[in-house]
């Protein structure tokens, strides 16, 4: 395992190819016009009335042209159509460039760590036998049968919430591991953490429910509660950090 460090933030956007950039560009406009229309007939007030509890889904309803808003989304779609580029020569996008390119010719698996910025290359095979020990340790082996059952299951409780037309069947997403470079023993017996990314949209509302219900009992019992490491910081608090990820709070 060879750790590296790209010595900036993630974060940063490379420049795309231009028929990426055209791709993303016309699907993002699309979704503007999606908004507006909706906005729009709300205004002239041709939706109906609706006190529905959504949980934050978005209809998937694509809603009927608005013609006061026609002429807008013609010529904002010629502009795109017409759109130019010109070559541009900056030192921090060639570096990142480069970066990427060599990443892709490495031959290895790039695994980034758990709580840092730092970046470990490993092998295929070294990096499935993590993969597969962390996802036996916690999970077990099951069948076609038992993810229809979980998708009937949330079928009928997003009916029940008249949310059947916007939420998706559980999507299967490959898992995968990161690095717990900040624990005792690393790098002699590295530990790591596994993500599940796979998961129904059922999470999202139960989510919704229990912060509603938190922020009550938090309005009627005045008991402080801090869900991060800077919101303790803005009240006032100092934090010691310990080993694991808790952290203890004192007062200054």
């Amino acid at each position: 395992m060879e750790r590296f460090n790209l010595n900036y933030s993630k974060k940063n956007i490379p420049i795309p190819s231009r028929d990426e950039y055209k791709l993303l560009l016309t699907a993002k406009t699309e979704s503007l016009f999606k908004r507006m229309r909706w906005k729009a007939l709300q205004f002239q007030g041709k939706l109906p009335p609706s006190d529905k509890v959504t949980y934050g889904f978005r209809s998937k309803r694509c809603p009927p042209i608005v013609k006061e808003l026609r002429k807008f989304e013609e010529d904002l779609m010629n502009i795109i159509k017409n759109i130019e580029f010109r070559e541009v020569n900056n030192d921090f996008q060639n570096k990142m460039r480069d970066d990427i390119r060599q990443i892709k010719q490495c031959g290895k698996v790039v695994v980034p760590a758990d709580k840092s910025t730092n970046l470990y290359k490993m092998d295929k095979s070294v990096y499935e036998k993590h993969l597969t020990n962390g996802i036996t340790k916690d999970y077990k082996k099951s069948n076609q049968v038992k993810v229809d059952t979980i998708d009937k299951e949330a079928y009928n409780i997003a009916n029940k919430l008249c949310l059947d037309d916007r939420m998706q069947r559980l999507q299967t997403s490959e898992a995968y591991i990161t690095v717990k470079d900040n624990k005792d023993g690393f790098p002699a017996n590295p530990s790591f953490r596994l993500i599940n990314p796979s998961k129904t949209d059922i999470g999202k509302v139960s989510k919704v429910i229990l912060d509603k219900i938190n922020k009550e009992l938090l309005s009627k019992t005045k008991v402080n509660q801090w869900k991060s490491t800077k919101g303790t910081k803005s009240n006032g608090l100092k934090t010691f950090p310990t080993k694991g990820d808790v952290h203890l709070c004192n007062l200054i």
